[in-house]
């Protein structure tokens, strides 16, 4: 019985293999050595700004790419956490939580490069030393019913900022 049964599954790999909808991708090889490269390159204290996105229950925010898996794979930690930090388990410092969602709304509707948005980084709990920019640029909402319109966290803007320094792009 088991052969037939892994003779089936093997026959039906390939089939099975193009049902994948890339649209729900959080993580694509280049955020995997990207975040070596962070594992290799930023200190282990760096607390790093991730894209989100507002979930569809209206409050909670996710990840919108794949710096949302930095903690697990580049051991560094980030702003937003894995959503069930944020909505099940009691953070570590006292009001995290709703620091993060002020500052996620605060980032959603400033422009990055505007002195409101840059207080909000700065005024922070905790310093931001770092952000994180993921393959699919804050877009992964295959999920949702109303996709955001646009990234919360602009490169170009990023880029043309003189208070922000590029130390690596791929």
């Amino acid at each position: 019985v088991a052969l037939v049964v892994i003779f089936i599954a093997l026959f039906f790999i390939p089939a099975q293999s193009t049902v994948v909808d890339r649209k729900f991708d959080l993580v694509g090889r280049p955020d995997i050595l990207a975040a070596d490269w962070i594992a290799q390159h930023v200190p282990k204290d760096a607390l790093i700004l991730n894209n989100g996105i507002i979930y569809t229950d209206g409050t909670s925010l996710v990840g919108g790419d794949g710096g949302w898996w930095l903690p697990v794979l580049s051991r560094r930690a980030v702003v937003i956490p894995p959503q069930y930090a944020l909505v099940i388990e009691t953070p570590k410092q006292p009001l995290y939580s709703e620091a993060v969602n002020t500052l996620i709304h605060t980032l959603l509707v400033q422009p990055i490069s505007s002195t409101k948005a840059k207080n909000a980084i700065c005024g922070f709990p905790q310093p931001i030393t770092h952000i994180y920019i993921g393959q699919r640029q804050g877009m992964v909402a295959g999920a949702l019913p109303f996709p955001p319109e646009k990234p919360m966290l602009n490169p170009e803007q990023l880029l043309n900022d003189t208070d922000f320094n590029l130390i690596y792009q791929r």
